[in-house]
C-alpha cells in the first residue's frame, strides 16, 4: 500500500488493510460506516477502547472503496476531557508502509482506496 498525493490510498490485488482507532484518555466513542463496495471481514475490539477492522481487496469489486470515521469526544456530561484524542492507524500487509494520525477535535474523516491497475 502506498499514498497517492491526494491522499487516497493506493492496494494492490489481494491485500489485506487493517484499521485500527485507539481512544486516549476517554471513552471510546467514534463510529465507522460501512464501505461502499465491500465488508469489513473483521471487527474486533482490542480494549474498551480500540477498535480494529480488516477489509481484503480481491477480484469481483470495483477498483475503488471508501468508509467514514466519526469522531466524537463529547460525555454523556456534555464534556469534553481534557486532553482527549484519537490515534488512527492505517496499514497494509504487502509491505511496510502505514499512515497514523492524531484526531484532536469531532470529526468526519473519510478514508479512500484505490487498487492498483
Amino acid at each position: 500500500m502506498r499514498e497517492l498525493p491526494d491522499g487516497t490510498l493506493e492496494v494492490s490485488e489481494g491485500e489485506t488493510v487493517t484499521v485500527t482507532v485507539t481512544a486516549r484518555n476517554h471513552p471510546f466513542l467514534a463510529a465507522f460506516s460501512d464501505l461502499k463496495h465491500r465488508q469489513w471481514q473483521n471487527i474486533r475490539y482490542e480494549s474498551e477502547r480500540s477498535q480494529v477492522r480488516e477489509v481484503n481487496f480481491t477480484n469481483g469489486f470495483p477498483p475503488d472503496d471508501r468508509f467514514v470515521v466519526t469522531y466524537d469526544f463529547i460525555q454523556d456530561d456534555g464534556e469534553t476531557p481534557t486532553g482527549a484524542s484519537y490515534l488512527e492507524r492505517v496499514e497494509g500487509d504487502m509491505g511496510s508502509y502505514f499512515r497514523e494520525s492524531t484526531i484532536e477535535s469531532p470529526a468526519k474523516r473519510r478514508v479512500r482506496f484505490r487498487k492498483q491497475q
